[in-house]
């Protein structure tokens, strides 16, 4: 009775070695990929994961949650938000301006681009796996990165009918961070200048930060877990090469 006991059990282990990785778990429980992925946070900093890694998520809740305890208060959110203002505005004067927006546009466009390329390598010299020091050199445009559904009927459309125009490099950066983001916000930085002066000054980012806290905080008990936030909608998704 033991021989068809372990066999089993021998039969049981390799279904579960052989489970898809990306199925969905939740944003704290999916297990590692096989590939690059990218996430971008509420205040749209890159995180790039390398292949075998947890979904860069992962990354940035952990630098964000200052005393590591596995809850993201509204206080330390909104640290984390003042960093990534800090490091937007190269010149310290405490005001967005265009030329640091479309410098940080061009680092979002580095960023797809290098999990487009299935190299393998996401690591750059930014903290947690972001995507390294700010490039003004970066493609303008945005790489053309898989995106899901719609890239394909793009595609499929314009084979059919060539003098339909190709969605523009702005409209298709935009999609890609909504899809890589939380909140499917297509412009996470340009939608904090509030009275649209091409300008965001602290008091419209702390004013954006406080609304994408509320809007993540469902259940309204004032703290963030890995667990309970939203996928994104390039979690677990491989790349089109």
């Amino acid at each position: 009775m033991k021989r068809p006991i372990a066999g089993l059990g021998l039969m049981m282990l390799l279904c579960a070695c052989a489970t898809d990785p990306g199925s969905p778990k939740g944003a704290g429980g999916a297990p590692a990929s096989a590939y690059a992925e990218i996430f971008i946070s509420p205040f749209g900093e890159p995180f790039v994961s390398e292949p075998g890694d947890p979904y860069p998520v992962a990354a940035w809740f952990a630098g964000a949650d200052a005393d590591h305890d596995g809850r993201l208060t509204a206080a330390e959110f909104s640290a984390d938000g003042r960093r990534w203002f800090a490091v937007l505005d190269s010149d310290h004067d405490g005001l967005l301006t265009p030329g640091e927006i479309s410098a940080y546009e061009r680092r979002i466009d580095t960023a797809f681009l290098g999990v487009g390329r299935m190299g393998g390598s996401g690591r750059g010299g930014g903290r947690r796996g972001g995507a390294g020091p700010m490039r003004h050199d970066g493609p303008q445009d945005g790489g053309r990165m898989g995106l899901g559904e719609g890239a394909g009927q793009e595609d499929e459309v314009s084979h059919i009918q060539p003098s339909v125009p190709r969605v523009s490099a702005a409209s298709e950066s935009s999609e890609r961070m909504a899809r890589a983001g939380l909140l499917a916000v297509p412009q996470p930085v340009r939608s904090a200048d509030r009275n649209m002066d091409q300008r965001i000054t602290a008091e419209e980012w702390a004013a954006t930060t406080d609304r994408w806290f509320a809007l993540l905080d469902t259940d309204h008990d004032g703290v963030l877990t890995l667990e309970t936030l939203p996928r994104t909608a390039m979690q677990g998704r491989a790349p089109r090469r």
